[in-house]
C-alpha cells in the first residue's frame, strides 16, 4: 500500500502519453484529409479542362 503513489503516477504518465499520441494521430489524419481533398480538387479540375 505504500507504493500506491508511484502506481498512480505511473498510470497518470501512461494516460497522458496515450492522450498525446491520440491527439497527434488526429492532427495527422486531419492533415492527410486536407491533402487528399486538395488532390481530388486538382484531379477534377484537370479532368474538367481536358
Amino acid at each position: 500500500m505504500e507504493n500506491l503513489g508511484y502506481l498512480f503516477a505511473a498510470f497518470t504518465v501512461v494516460w497522458v502519453v496515450l492522450f498525446g499520441y491520440i491527439l497527434s494521430l488526429l492532427r495527422r489524419q486531419r492533415q492527410l484529409q486536407r491533402d487528399l481533398d486538395s488532390l481530388k480538387e486538382r484531379s477534377s479540375a484537370r479532368q474538367g479542362k481536358g
